[in-house]
């Protein structure tokens, strides 16, 4: 029988260049992140050590004194506190509601695909289109909020412009637009669940409710923890809806981490501060996540002890 010869050659070229392009692939990533990840964070956190003020060409050195600065600053605990809480009431409202909605959705016979994408339209519109409408609708005086309270002898809101009602209103906004990305993880990890669990369930007499507690939640453990991971690193890091809705106020009441970092750089020419602000977060940012997974990880422990 007649062999086709192997052509050793070609496949060796073939070979060689593919190992170039995969290294020329990894040198380009690497230096990527290097120019736009690493020597930025490196030269902020060099920054946070000095009195750097751009437009007065000034980087001199002050050692902890940012540090010292801010620490002793109400605004940082005003600017902390309420970034917590937003981050742990939307983060706690978007996973809950999100986790109900993709049950609701999953149990339909017909118009998943429709409501499905309902809910996620939200998800990929800007946010700064949804923030825009949002204070629209905030309105006291012309905004169709009150218009509608109103009708149901609800006094006039303020919203907004009350201290004691701008961050909640702004959280607000944000479950809105936040929910269907939640929505979608839990409705992929629902798919994923063999429909053979809850037909030998239902035989059993367990109800919806019961199937729901004992099967369905234990089984979208991984997306919780994930929804919940991703939601709070995203969540500490709010900018722009505060930015746009409130401007940080009124006074200081919706103050957040980013938005105090934002003006001290921006508002204040205090780079310095800025960049020791962004280390704080960070700091935080890193402790919770760090608590988050290690709680995680052990609980699996005594699981598979």
């Amino acid at each position: 029988m007649h062999q086709q010869p192997v052509v050793r050659g070609k496949s060796r070229r073939l070979s060689q260049s593919q190992r170039v392009m995969i290294g020329i692939t990894v040198v380009a990533l690497i230096v990527y992140y290097a120019v736009f990840f690493v020597f930025p964070i490196g030269y902020a956190f060099v920054g946070s050590f000095f009195n750097w003020m751009p437009t007065k060409r000034v980087f001199t050195p002050i050692g902890l004194e940012n540090y010292r600065k801010i620490l002793g600053q109400s605004t940082l605990g005003l600017a902390m506190r309420n970034t917590l809480v937003f981050t742990a009431v939307v983060t706690l409202g978007r996973t809950v509601l999100g986790l109900l909605i993709a049950a609701l959705i999953h149990g339909l016979n017909h118009g998943k695909s429709l409501f499905r994408t309902i809910y996620f339209i939200p998800v990929v519109t800007s946010t700064v289109a949804v923030s825009m409408v949002w204070k629209w609708m905030y309105e006291p005086s012309n905004g169709p909020l009150n218009y509608y309270l109103g009708l149901f002898g609800v006094p006039s809101q303020r919203f907004l412009k009350d201290s004691a009602q701008a961050l909640w209103c702004v959280m607000a906004m944000t479950v809105w637009k936040e929910t269907g990305y939640a929505m979608v993880m839990y409705m992929a990890g629902m798919t994923g669940i063999p429909g053979t669990l809850y037909e030998a369930a239902e035989i059993d007499g367990c109800t919806r409710l019961k199937a729901f507690r004992y099967i369905t939640l234990p089984l979208l453990k991984t997306t919780t923890e994930f929804v919940l991971l991703t939601s709070f690193v995203s969540y500490c890091q709010t900018f722009t809806q505060i930015d746009l809705m409130t401007g940080g106020g009124p006074g200081k009441a919706s103050y957040t981490m980013v938005y105090y970092l934002y003006q001290e750089a921006f508002g204040n020419n205090r780079f310095g501060r800025a960049s020791a602000i962004a280390f704080v977060l960070f700091a935080v940012i890193l402790v919770f996540s760090v608590l988050q997974l290690r709680i995680t990880r052990g609980k699996e422990a005594e699981k598979h002890a």
